[in-house]
């Protein structure tokens, strides 16, 4: 950045508050408590600066401490998050629309919500059986789940895993994956190939076809119809590709 944008944007902003966010930030991108310490490697400002915007964030719980004196997401963040997912769903819904209308198949978008993936917005078909905007789906068997898993960090979130080689999930079919060196493989194609597919995992007969969105956000696009009508080759030549265009 150049010096004359870096005096403009310091002459347009409140200092204070570009930090507090930045410390937000830090602290959400750590992917679980962080160190006071750390936090000072990532961010450009002095310690007494940090020590005083963390309380000050604590205080509004946005920021918690915990036993261990490390810094992790407060909880009056989760009412924003809702709020914003919400806006944020309404925003995309014209583009649902437009895809909706093309391939002739309901169409949701659903956001990362820590271990879930909780829908923003859905537009159904004229086919359609139900509409699942506003719920949120365990973080296993649905191919949301696994379409954000590769862009958030998928070393880590694969070391969140349990050691043992069951997952603690309850399986919503016999064809939910409750292994974790199967959910590990799927996890592997899903980035091989570049979207993610449930086979019935979630529904009896129904199949779901994800993207992810490029971006911070962590959204994923879906496709959901009973599985005679999404065929691998649809998927190859047609439901991708449409998404991918208008994503």
């Amino acid at each position: 950045m150049s010096t004359g944008n870096r005096n403009q944007r310091s002459n347009s902003t409140v200092q204070a508050v570009s930090r507090a966010l930045e410390l937000l930030e830090t602290v959400a991108y750590a992917g679980g408590p962080i160190g006071i310490s750390d936090i000072g490697e990532k961010v450009d400002m002095p310690t007494p600066t940090i020590h005083r915007l963390l309380r000050t964030l604590m205080a509004s719980g946005y920021i918690y401490q915990t036993p261990r004196r490390r810094y992790a997401l407060g909880t009056r963040l989760i009412s924003l998050s809702r709020y914003a997912g919400g806006a944020l769903g309404v925003a995309l819904r014209p583009i649902l629309t437009q895809t909706a209308v093309v391939l002739d198949e309901s169409i949701s978008v659903a956001m990362l919500d820590q271990d879930y993936a909780r829908y923003i917005s859905h537009v159904p078909s004229e086919r359609t059986q139900r509409d699942v905007c506003g719920g949120r789906q365990p973080g296993i068997s649905p191919c949301h789940r696994r379409r954000q898993k590769r862009f958030s960090r998928p070393c880590l979130q694969l070391r969140r895993l349990p050691p043992s080689n069951e997952l603690s999930c309850v399986p919503s079919l016999p064809t939910t994956i409750t292994d974790k060196n199967a959910l590990i493989r799927e996890i592997e194609l899903t980035r091989k190939r570049s979207y993610a597919l449930d086979n019935g995992e979630h529904e009896f007969g129904l199949r779901c076809v994800a993207v992810s969105v490029p971006g911070d956000l962590y959204l994923a696009v879906s496709v959901s119809a009973p599985a005679e009508r999404i065929t691998n080759s649809r998927i190859e030549n047609s439901i991708v590709p449409c998404i991918v265009l208008r994503g």
